[in-house]
């Protein structure tokens, strides 16, 4: 079964056969620069499995897979000092409203990644709190609906699904509503949620 190393979706319909190194280069960067969490942990645990797994098989560098939107990702990434990794983006932006790159971050791939690690088997679920995947859960059966919905075409201009609102929800439930914020961007998102709500 394959599986994307990047954010655990199982058996895509299009992958690319990656080098452990590949991976271990990206990890290797951030681990000099200091960076230190349960995504880069967990990515080695993977890794380390495969390559005990794949050392029995042959003696050539082992292979692990990415979802082609993961390497792509990556590959639009590769000048970049410290490439971010896809989950680290989802965490990143849960846990502060923001995109660790500094620039807007694209809902698509929020959206992705959200119903990938609420499926069942996903490695990456466990990083998250209760309360976030419940969260992360309500907003993938909001997604699914609105792609039920999408049969009966909506008419242009109605307001559609942000996923970014949606997950400033669970951000301002984590933090107990909170009046004070950590920068302009939470407060916009928190704003435009609540007006969703009203």
């Amino acid at each position: 079964m394959e599986v994307c190393v990047f954010c655990g979706v199982c058996n895509p319909a299009t992958y690319k056969q990656l080098g452990c190194s590949y991976v271990l280069e990206i990890m290797k960067k951030q681990r000099d620069a200091g960076v230190s969490e349960a995504v880069l942990d967990l990515m080695g645990n993977i890794l380390q499995r495969e390559a005990e797994e794949g050392e029995a098989e042959d003696g050539g560098e082992v292979q692990v897979y990415a979802c082609m939107c993961c390497y792509y990702w990556l590959e639009r990434r590769r000048t970049m000092p410290i490439i971010p990794l896809p989950m680290q983006n989802l965490l990143w932006f849960l846990k502060t409203l923001r995109w660790c790159e500094g620039t807007k971050c694209d809902s698509r791939i929020l959206q992705r990644l959200v119903q990938t690690v609420v499926k069942p088997g996903n490695h990456f679920a466990g990083l998250f709190d209760d309360c976030e995947f419940r969260g992360l859960r309500q907003i993938a059966g909001q997604l699914a609906q609105r792609r039920e919905r999408a049969g009966a075409q909506e008419p242009q201009g109605a307001a559609s699904f942000c996923v970014k609102r949606a997950l400033a929800a669970i951000w301002r439930e984590q933090n107990g509503d909170s009046l004070f914020l950590p920068h302009a961007a939470a407060g916009d998102l928190l704003r435009a949620e609540a007006c969703v709500e009203e």
